[in-house]
């Protein structure tokens, strides 16, 4: 759990949660909700594993994140890389689509267009 840094994605989501809101005028469809909060959930995690593993080793020279699951061998190498598979698995998510340009549970529509322009 440590891995994903839940703390800082509560912040991502309580950001994203009130502006679809907004954005629907009203009450959206609490499927997309879910969905949504789960795929910025995988993908903000999956990158936060993957960003322990890369800097695993200046991560024990710092005083700051010298705790850190990898640093203390609470988590070994080859499961952070596996816990980090998600960030790479949840970019297929996006797809074109009428309404909004991104199929529901992706992480963001800024995210949709970069990746679906990229192909």
């Amino acid at each position: 759990m440590a891995l994903t840094k839940p703390r800082i994605i509560e912040l991502l989501l309580i950001t994203t949660v009130p502006v679809m809101f907004l954005a629907e005028q009203g009450v959206p469809d609490m499927k997309l909700v879910l969905l949504t909060c789960v795929g910025g959930y995988l993908s903000a995690g999956g990158a936060n594993a993957l960003n322990m593993y890369i800097d695993r080793d200046i991560d024990a020279l710092m005083e700051r994140t010298s705790q850190r699951p990898l640093v203390t061998g609470m988590v070994s190498p080859a499961s952070a890389w596996s816990s980090a598979s998600p960030s790479r698995s949840s970019r297929p998510c996006c797809s074109a689509s009428r309404s909004t340009g991104c199929r529901p549970g992706c992480p963001s529509a800024r995210s949709c267009s970069t990746w679906s322009s990229t192909r």
